[in-house]
């Protein structure tokens, strides 16, 4: 019988997996314990939860569960299409680091870090988690390797943004305004992000990790994803994306010089990599650009 949880990606961040159960599956109502970690879960379909001494939850594509180790559980059918969700399995010290940014003076057990259930999944989340899924699936589809500094800044991401939710720090369209910080703490910063932006222009070639730029400036990588976008208004992968898209640029009206080549010396996994990125930037296929020769030296 196929089995019910099949993992599709692991590094020291994350576990992330796909979970499909038909209702006619004989263990549809209690498939054992949670035994992959403590688990974020967005359901693609409806379903309901019944945890012990608690109320039923009715578990929707609005909602993200939260599941910790060994954390027991049954389910109900709402959906023809039974239960069919993704989950991810961050690492304990992240977990760690995000719940002490939020809460510092409460001690978060190791062995069951979320302490709610359930909360609402914005179309944010939902987007964010969907596009990691599909990233990884389109990955292993073509025989390529993700894109590793875009996955774990995604998944730092989708950590803080779920979290910022349910401590009501999520700016919304009423209230965009950052926190405030001291002017000493604000100055700290800028110096930190104005470092990483140093590393990343004199690295951006290659496949810089955000362990390495967090090493620059002794902080985790969680807390550097942060700082950096609050500062920047952009994140580490896209401000990494566009200075290899602009050097491109320099590139590609030299018809020596092969586009292959161009995006393997540019740190892109393969020639159709580049192109699609290069086309999400600009508009214009770069073969296209090469046989306009609009761009000046």
């Amino acid at each position: 019988m196929k089995p019910l949880s099949t993992p599709i990606f692991e590094n020291k961040i994350a576990r992330i997996g796909l979970f499909r159960c038909p209702t006619e599956h004989p263990d549809f109502g209690d498939t054992g314990p949670i035994r992959n970690g403590h688990l974020m879960v967005f359901p693609r379909t409806s379903v309901r939860i019944l945890l012990p001494d608690r109320e039923p939850i009715v578990a929707t594509p609005h909602t993200v569960m939260f599941y910790n180790n060994e954390q027991r559980y049954r389910r109900e059918p709402l959906s023809y299409d039974g239960d069919r969700c993704e989950w991810f399995a961050f690492a304990p010290a992240l977990l760690a680091a995000a719940f002490a940014a939020r809460e510092p003076n409460n001690h978060i057990k190791s062995t069951h870090p979320f302490p709610f259930a359930h909360a609402q999944s914005d179309a944010h989340c939902y987007l964010q988690q969907r596009l990691i899924v599909a990233h990884l699936l389109q990955a292993r589809t073509q025989g390529e390797a993700p894109d590793h500094l875009w996955l774990e800044e995604a998944l730092h991401n989708l950590l803080a943004h779920v979290l910022d939710q349910i401590y009501g720090t999520t700016p919304t369209k009423h209230n965009r305004r950052p926190r405030k910080f001291s002017p000493q703490t604000e100055r700290e910063h800028r110096t930190i992000a104005r470092r990483v932006q140093e590393q990343i222009g004199a690295h951006f070639t290659r496949a810089i990790t955000l362990d390495e730029l967090a090493a620059t400036v002794h902080l985790s990588a969680y807390e550097l994803c942060r700082i950096f976008r609050a500062q920047t208004a952009t994140t580490i992968h896209q401000y990494t994306m566009q200075l290899r898209l602009r050097a491109a640029l320099e590139r590609i009206t030299d018809p020596g010089i092969d586009l292959t080549t161009v995006a393997l010396d540019l740190g892109y996994s393969s020639h159709s990599h580049f192109t699609s990125a290069f086309r999400r930037a600009f508009g214009i296929l770069p073969s296209a650009l090469r046989r306009n020769q609009r761009v000046g030296a």
